[in-house]
């Protein structure tokens, strides 16, 4: 049986008949089966490799093909079945490998652009970020802008009141001496001194108080330092002259 399948191509396992060619090695091929392959052909008996242009012609005309058993052509059918078998599993495993690699390219591309999304989002936060910081630090000079207007109108309002005090006082002062001699004589020259000390006393406090409030107001506004809130009320409680009558 040995002798039978070294008559055999070991390319296409046919028998070995009419035009054929020697390899290198010493092995015998169909000729067809060697000139239409260009790349090196590897010998199934021996393993050496060889091209088709570096083979030699074989005569073989004297050579009478010998009939095949029955058992060697059902090996050869077996064995071309087990071979197209193999043939297809290689082909669907290179079709999965091939839906597997074009899988994992979409993947990639999906990864890249999902990146570059992150990315320009990352750079709009950072600008909503920058437009927040810009806003709080807005409200914050609006804020102060707001408080040294109300500052401004208390301090308005409350030198019109202190103005207004001291206007009446100084009117009561001056309807005082109107009154004529009789109602000097009435009140006596001491009580006449204490009423002028009094004035002089509420016009110095309303001038030092003036004065420390201007103080403080221009202390806010150049931002060394940061004023009380100072109501209207409160510092007419502490400085308001009392009416003479």
């Amino acid at each position: 049986m040995a002798r039978l399948v070294r008559r055999c191509c070991g390319l296409c396992l046919d028998q070995l008949a009419g035009e054929l060619v020697a390899a290198q090695c010493g092995h015998l091929f169909h000729q067809r089966c060697c000139e239409h392959r260009s790349q090196a052909l590897q010998c199934p008996s021996c393993g050496a490799e060889f091209h088709g242009r570096d083979t030699l012609r074989i005569f073989c005309s004297d050579v009478v093909p010998q009939e095949i058993p029955s058992a060697v052509k059902q090996q050869m059918r077996d064995l071309r079945s087990e071979l197209s078998g193999i043939l297809r599993e290689k082909r669907t495993l290179q079709d999965n490998v091939n839906s597997a690699e074009t899988k994992v390219q979409e993947l990639e591309r999906q990864r890249v652009s999902k990146e570059h999304e992150i990315k320009s989002w990352e750079l709009k936060v950072a600008a909503q970020k920058r437009k927040c910081e810009q806003v709080k630090k807005h409200l914050m000079l609006a804020r102060q802008k707001a408080d040294e207007q109300r500052e401004n109108a208390a301090w308005s309002s409350y030198m019109a009141k202190l103005e207004t005090d001291a206007n009446g006082a100084l009117e009561d002062l001056r309807s005082w001496f109107q009154a004529g001699d009789d109602r000097r004589r009435k009140l006596g020259r001491a009580k006449l001194d204490r009423l002028i000390e009094q004035v002089q006393s509420k016009t110095t406090t309303v001038i030092q108080q003036a004065a420390a409030y201007q103080k403080d107001l221009e202390a806010l506004q150049d931002g060394s330092c940061k004023v009380q809130k100072r109501g209207a009320p409160a510092a007419q409680s502490r400085c308001k002259l009392r009416r003479i009558d």
